[in-house]
């Protein structure tokens, strides 16, 4: 959280600003376990992150969930294949 909190400082994000973004944290947990088996990399996270995101905006949604984060998951693994 602290990575994607010091991306952009003007914003003054703060990582408890971050952590809502999400439904629990159980669904933080999902994202963090998903990042350690893809390999652990900050850029991963990211990328996850950002594609959870996009995932709750087509969806109408406001809030990252298991079910974006599981979405994430099914995309990334069929890039790599």
């Amino acid at each position: 959280m602290k990575i994607l909190c010091s991306l952009r400082k003007d914003l003054e994000n703060q990582v408890l600003d971050i952590e809502s973004i999400f439904v629990n944290d159980e669904s933080i947990l999902h994202l963090v376990i998903a990042v350690i088996a893809s390999g652990g990399t900050p850029r991963d996270f990211l990328l996850m992150f950002r594609n959870a995101v996009d995932n709750v905006v087509e969806e109408g949604g406001s809030k990252i969930g298991k079910a974006q984060i599981y979405s994430v998951i099914r995309s990334m693994r069929e890039e790599k294949r």
